[in-house]
């Protein structure tokens, strides 16, 4: 009975640990599904995001497994570019190309069961705004 128990708890800590990803299964997205003021469930936990970073509109294709989220953060776009060259690697997301553009800054990347890109830019004094794109890989 004991070593019953042990391999139940070794494989509740084990399903816990996981391969890191989140993910609800590709299968179970929605067709289509818009939203706003919060990340999907399709974007893995513990995305990086600046502080302060307003979530604009999501949407979730299921037939493309594709999300969209448009998001706004309070900062100068230099200083969104270097949060993101710092914080897309220690949240274990390899960045495969960044390109800089004369208005924006692109960054193609991937981890967490995710191929994705993100695009940068100004969008007023102060403020900076991203486009996030990503596929389940």
């Amino acid at each position: 009975m004991l070593g019953v128990l042990i391999a139940v708890a070794f494989a509740l800590v084990a399903s816990a640990c996981g391969s890191g990803s989140s993910l609800p299964p590709a299968d179970e997205l929605p067709e289509l599904e818009f939203g706003q003021g919060e990340m999907p469930v399709t974007v893995p936990e513990g995305f990086p995001l600046p502080d302060g970073t307003t979530i604009g509109s999501t949407m979730i294709d299921g037939s493309r497994v594709r999300t969209e989220v448009v998001m706004i953060f309070p900062a100068n776009s230099p200083d969104v570019v270097k949060f993101y060259e710092k914080e897309l690697p220690e949240a274990g997301y390899e960045v495969t190309e960044q390109r800089v553009e004369s208005t924006s800054t692109h960054f193609d990347f991937n981890g967490h069961g995710i191929d994705g890109t993100m695009t940068i830019r100004t969008a007023g004094l102060g403020l900076t705004e991203g486009f996030l794109v990503f596929v389940y890989a």
